[in-house]
C-alpha cells in the first residue's frame, strides 16, 4: 500500500509536567500566537496544522494533542497517549522537577504506544538560559541516554518550533510510523524501526570512533618515528661538529705550543759568527791599548 492510498494523518502527543509551556508551543506553532498568560489544561486541547515534507514531496497533516500535565488527570489523558505516532517529552529550563519527570513520561508513553513511535524531547524556554535549572550538559546526556532527538526552543521568540515539528512530520514519513492513524507501518519490520535506526547509528558511531582512535594513533606513531629520526640526525650531527671542533682546538694548541718553544729556545751562532765575533772583540782591545 502506497501513502497516497491512506489518510495522511499523523497524531502527535506533546506531554510532560504542567507549567512548562506545552499549549503555548502548540498555539505558536499553529496560531502563530504568543501570550505570557499561563492557563491550566484541563484533560486535552486538539490542534491540527497541514505540512508540507519536502524529502518525501508530500503534505501531511498533524493532529497535534495538548495533554494535561497535572497527575490529577491522568486517567482522563491515558486514552489520548492510544494511537500516536510521535511524542514530545517537554521541560521546562526553568523547572528542575519537569526535567527530572522526563523519564517518566516517555515511560507512560510506551506503555500506552510501545516503543516504535517517533520520540522527542524538548527544552522549553529556552530565552530562560539566564535562570536555567538544568544544565545544558544533562540535558543532552539524558536524550543521549534515552536515544531520543533533542531540541530546544523558545515559544517567546518564535525559536525552532517550527523545526521541531517538521523535523516529527519528516521522521514519521521515514519510518513510516503513524500508530492506529493515518499512516500505517509500511514494508514490515517497520515497527522497530526506532530501535533500529538508533542500533544503527550507535554502530556507525563506534566504526567512526574506532577510526578515529587509529588514525589519531597512526598519526601519534608517524610523529613519534619522525622525531626520533631527526634526533638521530640532529645527534649525528652534532658529533660531527663536535669532532671538527675538537680536531681544530687541539690543531690550534699544537701549534700555540710550537711557536712557545721556537720563541724561548736561545739562538745558537754558526763557527763563522763566532770568529767573526772573537775577531771584533780582539780589534776593540786592540784599539784601546
Amino acid at each position: 500500500m502506497s501513502l497516497d492510498d491512506i489518510d495522511d494523518s499523523l497524531k502527535v502527543i506533546v506531554v510532560g509536567d504542567g507549567n512548562v509551556g506545552k499549549t503555548s508551543m502548540l498555539r505558536r506553532y499553529v496560531k502563530g500566537t504568543y501570550t505570557e498568560q499561563y492557563k491550566k489544561t484541563i484533560g486535552a486541547e486538539y490542534l491540527e496544522k497541514e505540512v508540507f515534507v519536502k524529502d518525501k514531496n508530500q503534505s501531511v497533516t498533524l493532529m497535534l494533542w495538548d495533554t494535561a500535565g497535572q497527575e490529577v488527570f491522568n486517567a482522563l489523558t491515558s486514552a489520548y497517549y492510544r494511537g500516536a505516532a510521535a511524542a514530545v517529552f517537554a521541560f521546562s529550563t526553568i523547572d528542575r522537577d519537569s526535567f527530572m519527570n522526563v523519564v517518566k513520561w516517555r515511560q507512560k508513553v510506551e506503555a500506552q504506544c510501545g516503543t516504535s513511535i517517533v520520540m522527542i524531547m524538548v527544552q522549553t524556554k529556552f530565552d530562560l538560559m539566564s535562570e536555567a535549572a538544568v544544565s545544558k550538559e544533562e540535558a543532552e546526556g539524558l536524550a543521549a541516554k534515552m536515544k531520543i532527538p533533542f531540541f530546544r526552543v523558545s515559544t517567546k521568540d518564535d525559536f525552532n518550533v517550527t523545526q521541531l515539528f517538521d523535523f516529527i512530520a519528516n521522521e514519521c514519513l521515514r519510518a513510516g510510523v503513524s500508530g492506529d492513524n493515518g499512516l500505517q507501518v509500511i514494508g514490515g519490520g517497520a515497527a522497530t524501526s526506532s530501535k533500529k535506526d538508533a542500533d544503527k547509528e550507535d554502530e556507525t558511531k563506534d566504526k567512526s570512533d574506532k577510526k578515529e582512535k587509529k588514525d589519531k594513533k597512526d598519526k601519534d606513531e608517524k610523529k613519534e618515528d619522525k622525531e626520533k629520526d631527526d634526533k638521530k640526525d640532529k645527534d649525528k650531527s652534532d658529533k660531527k661538529d663536535k669532532d671538527k671542533s675538537e680536531k681544530k682546538d687541539k690543531k690550534d694548541k699544537s701549534e700555540k705550543e710550537e711557536e712557545k718553544d721556537t720563541k724561548a729556545k736561545p739562538i745558537s751562532l754558526k763557527d763563522g759568527d763566532k770568529k767573526k765575533e772573537k775577531k771584533e772583540k780582539k780589534k776593540s782591545i786592540c784599539s784601546i791599548l
